[in-house]
């Protein structure tokens, strides 16, 4: 028997005329399988990975876990904008890759990304399940200049 809540919330998504990112995590953030459904409708009905679409699925294999396909999707992206750079740097952080995390931020800077505050929360969460107090400190500089 279908799960009478997904359906009442697809039909709620179905009605917007134009969802946004909060919506689409909000949709995807159910179990993989499923989420991997909607990412091969989204190709199939010829959506492009522009940010919203892309940041959605991004965040959906990041919090699920999955940093392979989130990073070949993040790496197909056109663009990004913070919220799909902080998406790929705390799922990274969260699931023990705190290095990559950092150098992930490393390459939003040199990509002219503009890092906020949820940014900087990603970072020295990372620092802190690394140990790097160091760098933890000097990224709370950082913020603090911003």
């Amino acid at each position: 028997m279908p799960n009478v809540v997904a359906l009442d919330a697809r039909k709620g998504f179905d009605y917007l005329k134009e969802p946004d990112i909060v919506l689409w995590t909000s949709m995807i953030g159910g179990a993989l399988k499923q989420g991997k459904q909607i990412h091969a409708r989204t190709i199939k009905y010829g959506f492009g990975l522009e940010v919203p679409i892309g940041s959605a699925l991004s965040t959906f294999y990041a919090k699920c876990g999955n940093l392979e396909d989130g990073n070949l999707l993040f790496r197909r992206m056109p663009t990004r904008d913070a919220i799909t750079w902080n998406a790929m740097i705390s799922g990274l952080s969260q699931n023990g890759r705190g290095i990559e995390a950092l150098q992930l931020f490393e390459e939003m800077r040199l990509e002219d990304g503009r890092p906020d505050y949820v940014t900087f929360v990603n970072l020295l969460s990372a620092c802190s399940h690394m140990g790097s107090v160091e760098r933890g400190w000097m990224y709370f500089k950082m913020m603090s200049n911003a």
